[in-house]
């Protein structure tokens, strides 16, 4: 439970993930099938860096004859990506961190099996990121329709630290979005008055 001042968060945000085309969970409700969590045990499981959100732009600044300093900025480019570390080994977590799928392998002995190569198509879902409000003791959202992975997960393997996956989600522009402005979802934070 957060306590006041709200306004100022920390804690571990938790991620989740379904297919394109998911309806959010409300802000009162827990996350249900479709949506699954990244990690089996979510923020138990994540790096320390904790999850990041990155609102990454390419701003380009216009001089003219007549001055030295800018006289007009326009945004050419622009990224929203979420970023976090996974320790959580299973095949499941590995397919979403590659893009791949799972398959169960008869046996004996029974096993599970992704493909290592990903080809020219990336695979595209919808996340959810979710943590404590600003505004109370409730919750606050990123609802993200469309993202791919596009970071380059590495695995390492040792003897003093757990093996984790980096994610790297992209947002990509939702086709759907009812306004320009939604193209890549929205972040809604509960409220409730004083």
């Amino acid at each position: 439970m957060a306590t006041e001042p709200y306004n100022i968060i920390v804690g571990p945000f938790e991620v989740w993930t379904a297919p394109t085309g998911t309806t959010f969970p409300a802000l009162t409700t827990d996350p249900a099938s479709p949506w699954e969590k990244l990690g089996a045990n979510q923020s138990q499981e994540y790096n320390d860096d904790g999850v990041s959100v990155m609102h990454e732009q390419t701003v380009d600044l216009h001089r003219f004859l007549g001055g030295t300093g800018p006289r007009k900025a326009t945004r050419s480019e622009e990224n929203l990506r979420i970023e976090l570390t996974v320790h959580d080994m299973s095949l499941e977590q590995y397919a979403k961190a590659v893009g791949s799928d799972v398959e169960d392998v008869t046996g004996p002995p029974a096993a599970k099996a992704i493909t290592l190569y990903r080809g020219f198509d990336v695979l595209q879902f919808a996340l959810l990121v979710r943590g404590a409000s600003p505004y109370d003791d409730s919750v606050m959202q990123y609802e993200v329709p469309v993202v791919a992975v596009d970071g380059e997960p590495e695995v390492v393997y040792n003897k003093t630290e757990p093996a984790g996956l980096l994610f790297s989600f992209v947002a990509l522009e939702d086709p759907t979005a009812t306004s320009i402005q939604e193209r890549y979802g929205r972040l809604l934070a509960s409220a409730t008055a004083p």
